[in-house]
């Protein structure tokens, strides 16, 4: 039999009781720095509830900021005043850059499990600006971004460090320390809805009860959803599901794929859900869908110009700059008869 290392906290072991119980220590030793703050990413569902339920147990009150990236109509009804009644700390609601529906226009594409740039693109990044942003202005030296991630999720999130340095907000010369921190990456779904339910609160109401209506909330249509989940999501945001519908078409790209003798066969959302769409509407959106997409191309295109632009510019200076000092010597030596090393 192999032997197990007590100090393997984030390795091979990092689901024990030990671990789990170590990494928590570590954690709130870097509490007792006033500096440190601890950002509790909150998408509203339960393994964020979870974790922000966790997260009060350890560390003081106010060394936390729970933060929501609001996607609008793409979420499930209900997210911001489930906040309001599951926490105890003002709620920062960040916006990203594009809609999720701009940035598939943008795109031509859906996300897909394997390319989630929803994830990375809209929440993490947008969430990444508002850290830096928010230590470097407060003067913060230690920060946690703290991720409602369990291993048992996936056999992708099984693989993660759940304590790490975050390389991409990690910032030495700035005097900032970043970790990535997953607070419930070791519970177990029953674990996550125990932890709600001895706080005395309850899921967001699209997971009935105790998830035997949705597994998850996320967005309301999501590419990682399961086919319950899905047709929950268009019956209850019906507006929604024939947005996406249109979407699909606009790009002429399918939101799921299957495998049909090893190659992969386009499934649209309707498809995959199985309930009926009124045509007439899906009709209706696709202009406004197409128009909107041709806005955003111009406004990349442009964009992309005036960069280029800007840089071709930058050049012509840089050019312009090193010409100027070789005349300059030459201007001496025409008119003094000196060389630059006599004129020094």
């Amino acid at each position: 039999m192999k032997n197990l290392d007590m100090f393997d906290i984030c390795g091979e072991n990092k689901l024990s009781d030990f671990a789990v119980e170590a990494r928590a220590s570590l954690v709130v030793d870097y509490a007792k720095n006033r500096k440190a703050i601890y950002v509790c990413s909150h998408s509203g569902g339960k393994d964020s509830q979870a974790q922000y339920i966790e997260m009060c147990k350890i560390i003081p009150h106010d060394q936390i900021i729970v933060v929501h990236v609001h996607l609008g109509e793409y979420e499930h009804d209900g997210v911001i005043e489930h906040f309001k009644a599951t926490i105890n700390h003002e709620l920062v609601v960040l916006e990203p850059m594009h809609t999720l529906g701009d940035a598939i226009l943008l795109r031509g594409m859906f996300p897909s499990a394997k390319m989630r740039w929803c994830t990375s693109g809209l929440k993490t990044a947008t969430i990444n600006k508002y850290i830096r942003r928010m230590m470097d202005e407060n003067g913060y030296t230690v920060g946690f971004n703290c991720v409602g991630i369990r291993a048992e999720e996936s056999p992708g999130r099984a693989l993660k460090t759940p304590l790490v340095i975050n390389n991409n907000l990690n910032a030495p010369t700035k005097n900032r320390e970043v970790y990535d921190w997953y607070p419930v990456y070791a519970h177990s779904t029953d674990e996550v809805f125990d932890t709600i339910e001895a706080a005395g609160q309850a899921p967001h109401p699209m997971y009935g009860n105790r998830g035997d209506k949705n597994t998850r909330l996320s967005c309301a249509l999501c590419i990682l959803s399961n086919k319950n989940d899905l047709t929950n999501g268009a019956i209850a945001k019906p507006e929604l599901y024939h947005h996406y519908i249109a979407l699909e078409r606009v790009i002429d790209h399918t939101m799921f794929v299957r495998q049909k003798n090893k190659q992969p066969v386009p499934v649209s959302i309707s498809e995959k859900v199985g309930i009926e769409f009124d045509e007439l509407e899906v009709q209706r959106l696709i202009p406004e869908l197409t128009k909107r997409r041709e806005e955003l191309l111009a406004e990349k295109a442009a964009k992309e110009a005036a960069k280029e632009a800007a840089k071709a510019e930058k050049n012509k200076a840089k050019r312009t700059k090193k010409t100027h000092r070789k005349r300059d010597m030459d201007t001496i030596d025409l008119f003094t008869g000196e060389t630059e090393r006599e004129v020094a």
